[in-house]
Protein backbone atom coordinates (compact mmCIF):
# COMPACT_ATOMS: atom_id res chain seq x y z
CA UNK A 1 0.00 0.00 0.00
CA UNK A 2 2.87 2.34 -0.46
CA UNK A 3 3.54 4.64 -3.39
CA UNK A 4 7.02 3.16 -3.75
CA UNK A 5 5.63 -0.22 -4.88
CA UNK A 6 3.92 1.28 -7.92
CA UNK A 7 5.55 2.03 -11.24
CA UNK A 8 5.52 5.53 -12.73
CA UNK A 9 2.87 4.46 -15.25
CA UNK A 10 0.61 3.10 -12.48
CA UNK A 11 0.98 6.30 -10.41
CA UNK A 12 0.16 8.38 -13.49
CA UNK A 13 -2.92 6.22 -14.20
CA UNK A 14 -4.15 6.57 -10.61
CA UNK A 15 -3.68 10.35 -10.68
CA UNK A 16 -5.68 10.50 -13.92
CA UNK A 17 -8.47 8.38 -12.42
CA UNK A 18 -11.75 9.76 -11.14
CA UNK A 19 -11.08 9.19 -7.42
CA UNK A 20 -7.83 11.17 -7.29
CA UNK A 21 -9.03 13.95 -9.61
CA UNK A 22 -12.21 14.36 -7.57
CA UNK A 23 -10.27 14.57 -4.29
CA UNK A 24 -7.76 17.01 -5.71
CA UNK A 25 -10.46 19.23 -7.26
CA UNK A 26 -12.47 19.44 -4.00
CA UNK A 27 -9.38 20.16 -1.95
CA UNK A 28 -8.18 22.84 -4.37
CA UNK A 29 -11.57 24.53 -4.52
CA UNK A 30 -11.92 24.76 -0.74
CA UNK A 31 -8.37 26.04 -0.29
CA UNK A 32 -8.85 28.66 -3.03
CA UNK A 33 -12.21 29.80 -1.67
CA UNK A 34 -10.77 30.06 1.84
CA UNK A 35 -7.81 32.10 0.67
CA UNK A 36 -10.04 34.45 -1.31
CA UNK A 37 -12.30 34.95 1.70
CA UNK A 38 -9.43 35.37 4.16
CA UNK A 39 -7.51 37.93 2.12
CA UNK A 40 -10.31 39.44 0.06
CA UNK A 41 -12.60 39.98 3.02
CA UNK A 42 -10.09 41.91 5.09
CA UNK A 43 -11.63 45.15 3.79
CA UNK A 44 -14.88 44.20 5.57
CA UNK A 45 -13.17 44.63 8.95
CA UNK A 46 -12.65 48.33 8.36
CA UNK A 47 -16.21 49.21 7.26
CA UNK A 48 -18.18 48.68 10.49
CA UNK A 49 -18.97 46.17 13.25
CA UNK A 50 -21.62 44.29 11.26
CA UNK A 51 -19.32 43.56 8.33
CA UNK A 52 -16.55 42.68 10.77
CA UNK A 53 -18.87 40.09 12.34
CA UNK A 54 -19.76 38.75 8.88
CA UNK A 55 -16.05 38.40 8.09
CA UNK A 56 -15.44 36.56 11.37
CA UNK A 57 -18.32 34.16 10.73
CA UNK A 58 -16.99 33.60 7.21
CA UNK A 59 -13.56 32.75 8.61
CA UNK A 60 -15.10 30.15 10.92
CA UNK A 61 -17.03 28.65 8.00
CA UNK A 62 -13.83 28.56 5.90
CA UNK A 63 -11.91 26.82 8.68
CA UNK A 64 -14.67 24.24 9.10
CA UNK A 65 -14.75 23.64 5.33
CA UNK A 66 -10.96 23.25 5.24
CA UNK A 67 -11.05 20.86 8.19
CA UNK A 68 -13.81 18.82 6.58
CA UNK A 69 -12.37 18.64 3.07
CA UNK A 70 -8.68 18.28 3.81
CA UNK A 71 -8.68 16.30 7.04
CA UNK A 72 -11.94 14.38 7.46
CA UNK A 73 -13.02 13.56 3.92
CA UNK A 74 -9.60 13.01 2.38
CA UNK A 75 -10.18 10.80 -0.60
CA UNK A 76 -12.89 8.22 -1.06
CA UNK A 77 -13.59 5.32 -3.37
CA UNK A 78 -16.03 6.41 -6.10
CA UNK A 79 -17.80 3.03 -5.95
CA UNK A 80 -18.32 2.29 -2.24
CA UNK A 81 -17.63 5.78 -0.77
CA UNK A 82 -15.27 4.33 1.86
CA UNK A 83 -12.16 6.27 2.85
CA UNK A 84 -9.10 5.19 0.94
CA UNK A 85 -5.73 4.84 2.69
CA UNK A 86 -4.01 8.08 3.57
CA UNK A 87 -0.97 9.17 5.51
CA UNK A 88 -0.55 11.88 8.09
CA UNK A 89 1.94 14.42 6.73
CA UNK A 90 2.02 16.89 9.63
CA UNK A 91 1.79 14.64 12.66
CA UNK A 92 0.57 15.58 16.09
CA UNK A 93 -2.74 17.37 16.44
CA UNK A 94 -2.57 19.22 13.10
CA UNK A 95 -3.18 16.30 10.78
CA UNK A 96 -3.35 16.75 7.04
CA UNK A 97 -3.98 13.59 5.09
CA UNK A 98 -2.43 12.88 1.75
CA UNK A 99 -3.55 9.89 -0.28
CA UNK A 100 -1.55 6.73 -0.39
CA UNK A 101 -1.87 5.77 -4.03
CA UNK A 102 -3.40 2.34 -4.52
CA UNK A 103 -4.68 0.78 -7.75
CA UNK A 104 -7.74 -0.87 -6.19
CA UNK A 105 -10.03 0.03 -3.31
CA UNK A 106 -9.19 -2.19 -0.31
CA UNK A 107 -12.92 -2.56 0.48
CA UNK A 108 -14.68 -3.23 -2.84
CA UNK A 109 -11.66 -3.78 -5.14
CA UNK A 110 -12.84 -1.09 -7.58
CA UNK A 111 -10.24 0.03 -10.10
CA UNK A 112 -9.06 3.54 -9.12
CA UNK A 113 -7.40 4.14 -12.46
CA UNK A 114 -10.79 4.51 -14.19
CA UNK A 115 -11.49 7.85 -15.85
CA UNK A 116 -15.20 7.95 -15.04
CA UNK A 117 -17.28 7.48 -11.93
CA UNK A 118 -18.25 3.90 -11.20
CA UNK A 119 -22.03 3.36 -11.23
CA UNK A 120 -23.21 1.08 -8.48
Amino acid sequence: MDNLKLSKEEIKAIKQGFAYKSWNRKRGFVILASLIWCFGGIALIHINNVTSAIYSIGLVVCLIALFHSVIIVCWKCPACKEKLPSKDVCGGTATVCMPILVKNCPYCRADLTQQFKVKK
